[in-house]
């Protein structure tokens, strides 16, 4: 028969184990505990985790789109995958100052965007800057502006509007506002959950979630700002391809029509010239008839130089202005040309002086090498009629330089340039005749030769210019 132990001995083994085993249950709970809280830090991690996975997403696909339409469907994409919204609708501000639905969306299970959203009037921009959490009713209430764009909503997906009861007890909303750079609200997404069960794993956003929001419309705005400006800037370069050609096209037209109506001017005139050529050989004109036909000379000749500088501008458009080189002594042309022009020198009570060398040779074309010449002593008698000209021819081992220096009113710096430009001049049309073209031309004969003009100038001080040509072109 076993051997019993008196009550006294048992009670403190018993008391022992109770108290170990309270202990034991204690350390359980504990262990519990800890593990709970582990668990909602790792699910918390794993929402921040996925939050930036989904955030940077997000900021490269938008970066790389190319339409604000398809960067809302982005984001409104990347905040569905995120919390446990069913449906969102994308708004783009217009020029109109309008606010455009351009992206429906709606989880699977859930109806899909079927009916019209009309356009609603932008908000605010002051009063809407921050995300907002909510039902319908408490968003309405903070912002009555948002009435018509949560009834937009609703109507985006063919659903009657809900009362305001309704809708505070069976829907939740985010509205996120997107801004670009200069504050300006460039679109707007809502998002709206209306089944009011959740799992226990779903979580709405609080405001703790305001700045991770925050990021997402930064993220979205900065694309929607880069959006705009490549857009405008695209809009800016078509546009201004467009005025090209259009410009482009009307100065074809024109070189067409000056080419086409210098040659139909070039044929009278040439007849006239002979003409009145024929008329001052002939004997029987008195003095004063004599001179009126050498003014009219005179004016046939500048309107064939009118002429001929509209070809030739023609010619330099198509690029048909190529020299005919050959070997020629510059100073004998030199003295030619001013032996020509001693009646214009005279009548303008010019004196020229000419320092060279005897002769001087080049390879040129001379008629265009004699239109440059021409075309500077012609400008030194207009700007300095009465006043003396000088001109000089130096040579060197690889070129000749030719200077002419008139006394004539001078060029202010910020023309010397300009002047040797296509129809440009620094004097008043008024005053002084011609097209603006002559300097150009040289230029552009100059050039074709491998050679070069300028000029050395000062208002009140007259001008000089030098050509300076390849010996051997």
């Amino acid at each position: 028969m076993a051997r019993s132990h008196p009550p006294e001995e048992e009670a403190p083994d018993l008391a022992r184990l109770r108290a170990e085993n309270s202990a034991l249950n204690e350390q359980v709970k504990q262990l519990v505990r800890a593990e709970r809280r582990l668990w909602l830090s790792q699910q918390f991690l794993d929402r921040q985790l996925q939050r930036v996975e989904v955030s940077s997403t997000l900021a490269l696909s938008a970066s790389r789109a190319d339409d604000v339409e398809t960067i809302i469907g982005l984001a409104a994409d990347a905040l569905l995958s995120i919390f446990p919204f069913e449906q969102a609708v994308g708004f783009v501000a217009d020029d109109r100052g309008e606010l455009a639905p351009v992206a429906r969306r709606a989880v699977p299970g859930r109806a899909g965007p079927s009916g019209a959203c009309p356009r609603v009037p932008l908000p605010d921009a002051e009063r809407l800057d921050e995300p907002l959490l909510g039902s319908a009713a408490e968003l309405v209430a903070r912002e009555p502006q948002l009435r018509p764009i949560i009834a937009c909503f609703a109507a985006a997906f063919s659903e009657a509007p809900l009362s305001e009861a309704e809708a505070a007890d069976a829907t939740a909303f985010l509205v996120l506002p997107v801004r670009s750079k200069g504050r300006e609200l460039r679109a707007l997404l809502l998002l709206r959950r209306v089944t009011s069960m959740m799992s226990f794993l779903e979580q709405l956003p609080t405001h703790e979630d305001v700045p991770f929001l925050r990021l997402v419309g930064a993220h979205v705005g900065s694309a929607v700002q880069n959006v705009i400006l490549l857009q405008a800037t695209q809009r800016a370069a078509a546009e201004k391809e467009r005025l090209y050609l259009e410009a482009q096209e009307a100065i074809r037209h024109r070189d067409e029509f000056l080419s086409v109506a210098s040659h139909e001017l070039r044929t009278p005139l040439t007849s006239l010239q002979l003409q009145i050529q024929a008329l001052r050989r002939s004997r029987a004109l008195d003095e004063a008839a004599a001179a009126r036909v050498e003014a009219v000379e005179r004016q046939c000749h500048r309107l064939a130089t009118l002429v001929d500088q509209l070809l030739d501008v023609a010619r330099i458009r198509v690029g048909r202005l190529t020299p005919e080189m050959s070997e020629i002594d510059l100073a004998a042309l030199l003295r030619d040309l001013l032996l020509r022009l001693r009646d214009d020198l005279a009548r303008a009570g010019t004196v020229v002086s000419l320092r060279s060398a005897p002769s001087v040779r080049v390879r040129c074309d001379p008629t265009q090498i004699e239109q440059v010449l021409t075309n500077l002593l012609s400008n030194a008698l207009k700007f300095g009629p009465g006043r003396p000209i000088d001109i000089t021819l130096t040579e060197e081992a690889e070129h000749v330089r030719v200077r002419v220096r008139d006394r004539g009113m001078g060029l202010a710096p910020e023309d010397q340039a300009r002047v040797f430009d296509r129809f440009e001049r620094a004097v008043s049309s008024r005053h002084f005749g011609g097209l603006g073209l002559g300097l150009y031309i040289s230029r552009q004969i100059m050039e074709a030769h491998g050679g070069r003009i300028g000029v050395d100038s000062r208002l009140g001080e007259g001008a000089t210019f030098t050509v300076e040509l390849p010996r051997r072109a």
